[in-house]
């Protein structure tokens, strides 16, 4: 059996993936130097494992079950745009998310639970962001530049989010594909 690579995600709503895919097109008007993610995969990512033992899968799901189940659903605001590192040598190009407390407590449930599992985690700190891209090497634009300044305020939408999702990252030549493993529903209603 193979190895995964794994992380834990939310799905985002259909008005808000129109509204990164609109942005996503002005972009590419703006510089060639960005490989713009297929919108229909744009997600938040809140705990990436990576490379992870397929014998750990069902340990996972559970702890996604155990703390989707003590979760109630929530509304993420998406608004902004701008990348990571800073502008003068950008990595990947994002829509910015708000550390409001139930998104941030989700997180830091799921990353405490899959940390006792013995899975290694990043250690930067969480910053939710909705990746619209990665910038190639040899990156240089001022119309881009330009722009994500601009843009460091635009409203993006709203959504509701009612589920941990489990996904799979394959790598392929054109991209990465990611798929949906295993689906956890919020049941809390406070």
């Amino acid at each position: 059996m193979k190895t995964p690579r794994l992380f834990i995600a939310l799905p985002i709503s259909e008005e808000i993936r129109k509204g990164c895919e609109a942005l996503q097109a002005i972009g590419k008007t703006k510089t060639t130097s960005v490989k713009w993610i297929d919108p229909q995969q744009i997600h938040l990512t809140l705990v990436f494992l990576g490379w992870t033992d397929s014998s750990l899968r069902a340990r996972i799901e559970e702890v996604i079950q155990e703390v989707s189940e003590r979760s109630s659903p929530f509304s993420i605001n998406v608004n902004g745009l701008g990348v990571f590192p800073p502008l003068r040598s950008p990595k990947v190009v994002w829509a910015g998310i708000p550390e409001e407390t139930p998104l941030m407590k989700l997180q830091q449930d799921l990353t405490d639970r899959i940390g006792s599992l013995g899975i290694p985690l990043e250690k930067r700190p969480y910053r939710p962001h909705l990746t619209l891209g990665r910038v190639r090497e040899g990156f240089a634009s001022d119309p881009f530049t330009r722009w994500i300044t601009q843009e460091k305020e635009v409203q993006i939408g709203q959504c509701t989010v009612s589920q941990v999702v489990l996904m799979e990252s394959q790598l392929r030549p054109a991209g990465s594909v990611y798929e949906s493993l295993f689906a956890s529903p919020f049941k809390s209603r406070k």
